[in-house]
């Protein structure tokens, strides 16, 4: 609101930002504070009707409490709200992603053995890079394809 006060008055303020919203803050004081305050309250009218989902507040003394114990806490949290325990394929950093997208993008030459094939596959830079990959099953072999027709 304050950069649309303050280009309506462009012609009046002086080209230094800072003291254009200082001047634009004295003039609309009261119009800004009761704008601030319709959004905060529209702000929580809507955290009322729509809570925060995945806030939890965990209850830890640290001369008692483990890690394990936390964590087992947190995973009933999520399971009364119906959602999917943690885990699943462990994460890889971002420079192994993006060294491996170098290696098989920009840096893949044809094998030299055998000319129809490259020198970097996903299995290969999984085996390098010590990644789980997962192999692609065939469309025809998938439960959901549709029929072949003969």
């Amino acid at each position: 609101m304050v950069l649309d006060k303050a280009w309506e008055l462009r012609r009046e303020l002086p080209d230094d930002p800072d003291w254009a919203h200082g001047e634009v803050a004295k003039r609309f004081g009261a119009e800004l504070q009761a704008e601030e305050d319709r959004a905060r309250e529209d702000h929580e009218i809507e955290m009322d009707l729509n809570p925060r989902r995945n806030f939890y507040y965990i209850a830890v003394d640290p001369a008692r409490d483990t890690n394990e114990y936390v964590l087992e806490k947190y995973a009933k949290l999520r399971a009364e709200e119906g959602l999917c325990p943690l885990g699943g394929r462990p994460l890889i950093s971002q420079l192994t992603a993006i060294r491996c997208a170098i290696l098989y993008d920009e840096q893949n030459p044809t094998d030299p053995t055998d000319k129809r094939s490259k020198r970097w596959t996903h299995e290969r830079l999984a085996k390098k890079f010590g990644l789980l990959v997962q192999k692609a099953r065939s469309v025809g072999n998938h439960p959901s394809a549709p029929p072949k027709s003969i």
